[in-house]
């Protein structure tokens, strides 16, 4: 998953690259602009474990995320802050993003070169998808960043919840005890 906004450019071929040194093609295999994302399809890599993905729920305020990125092409990049607010499009935001998209705003800065990273809780789980940032009238307000639901992304696509209830984490996912502990 990327924002669309990051392959719009026509391309339908892309290179996909990681922190370690990973480096794929990519196919552009389904665009929504409505909601600014894209699904990319790597050519291979089998061997790469994708992140769990938050379908249940919102995050809660107060919660911390991290920001994954690649500003200004340093992939592998990683901001640290909390959700501020899950936000329905009001008047103060109609000219920038449509009514229908839901947004995580977040302190975790996301600079040019986010956009299309994945925006995790603290357990790992994709959150959001990394969009833009709002810097206010001449520079006067910080720490405004957003992020597109993946929850909204996941309804949009008409995915399958899964229909598993017991020994889940808050986001749907199954929880796995090893010696007393609990892991996602």
């Amino acid at each position: 998953l990327t924002n669309m906004h990051v392959v719009s450019g026509g391309d339908k071929e892309f290179i996909i690259s990681g922190d370690n040194g990973i480096k794929d093609m990519g196919k552009v295999q389904y665009i929504d602009s409505q909601l600014d994302y894209a699904l990319i399809q790597a050519e291979s890599l089998e061997k790469t474990k994708p992140l769990p993905l938050c379908f249940a729920n919102y995050p809660r305020p107060g919660q911390k995320v991290v920001a994954v990125g690649s500003p200004l092409g340093i992939a592998g990049t990683v901001t640290q802050g909390i959700v501020s607010a899950v936000r329905e499009p009001t008047e103060q935001l109609q000219d920038l993003v449509p009514y229908y998209v839901t947004l995580i705003q977040t302190d975790a800065p996301i600079s040019r070169g986010n956009s299309g990273g994945p925006l995790v809780n603290n357990k790992g789980e994709v959150v959001g998808i990394n969009t833009w940032s709002l810097p206010g009238e001449k520079g006067r307000a910080q720490s405004l960043n957003f992020a597109i639901s993946i929850v909204d992304v996941l309804e949009s696509l008409e995915a399958n919840q899964s229909s598993i209830k017991k020994n889940t984490s808050r986001c749907g996912n199954i929880l796995v005890k090893k010696n007393n502990f609990k892991f996602w």
